[in-house]
């Protein structure tokens, strides 16, 4: 595979394909995913707390588990 076809990849899989917000009981949530990762940001009451996934490191911690 040539070096272009790899760095493309890498580029497709950074950028965010979904951005989402959305409002449940008390709290204000902003979903934005990509091909490689996904964060999630949670506003409640003036606090703000965040959580940031990797599925590829996921699959494979989880295959190793077993």
């Amino acid at each position: 595979m040539d070096i272009n076809w790899i760095w493309l990849w890498v580029l497709v899989g950074m950028l965010p394909h979904s951005i989402k917000r959305y409002q449940e009981k008390n709290e204000q949530i902003l979903d934005i995913r990509a091909l490689f990762w996904q964060l999630s940001i949670y506003w409640q009451q003036r606090r703000c707390s965040w959580t940031m996934d990797i599925p590829i490191i996921r699959f494979v911690w989880e295959r190793l588990r077993r």
